[in-house]
């Protein structure tokens, strides 16, 4: 498989390029914002 990518801001990847049977291959990938929400840790660094 032979691939190229592309971005021109960051958020957005095109790959496209050919498999071993000569299939051609066009993929967009876009980059979505999702703000993990996680509670503090209980744990104290060097307190045990």
């Amino acid at each position: 498989m032979i691939l190229q990518y592309q971005t021109t801001d960051g958020s957005r990847v095109i790959l496209r390029g050919i498999n071993e049977n000569k299939d051609s291959i066009y993929v967009v990938l876009d980059r979505v914002a999702r703000p993990y929400a996680l509670s503090r840790s209980a744990l104290q660094a060097g307190s045990y």
